[in-house]
């Protein structure tokens, strides 16, 4: 698994996008609507959610069958959900209250 993004809370997404925008050079807007943007600055993506939308966390992308039967064994009752993207994931948390989204996505998202 490796990292895929973070998520941190905001409450004008708009605003936020621009603040980001005056001293990260190489930012890239993938999405955004009134709820909740996603960015790229080089290597690394990060997203602005609006509260309620999503909580605040890390997300860690799922790319080996060992991974998902490893995430299905230790937690069998989660369940996947689509997003918008054509991308899966489900919510959980860390050992010390963390908010972890583990993401999987297919060859077109």
């Amino acid at each position: 698994m490796n990292f895929d993004h973070v998520a941190i809370s905001s409450t004008d997404i708009d605003e936020s996008v621009r603040w980001y925008r005056q001293f990260l050079d190489d930012v890239e807007v993938l999405y955004q609507d009134d709820t909740w943007a996603f960015l790229k600055s080089g290597t690394v993506k990060f997203a602005f959610i609006t509260p309620g939308q999503h909580p605040p966390h890390v997300a860690v992308r799922v790319e080996t069958e060992a991974q998902e039967a490893f995430l299905a064994e230790t937690f069998p009752k989660r369940k996947w959900k689509d997003h918008r993207d054509g991308s899966k994931s489900f919510y959980t948390k860390d050992n010390c209250g963390n908010i972890v989204e583990f993401i999987k996505y297919n060859d077109e998202s």
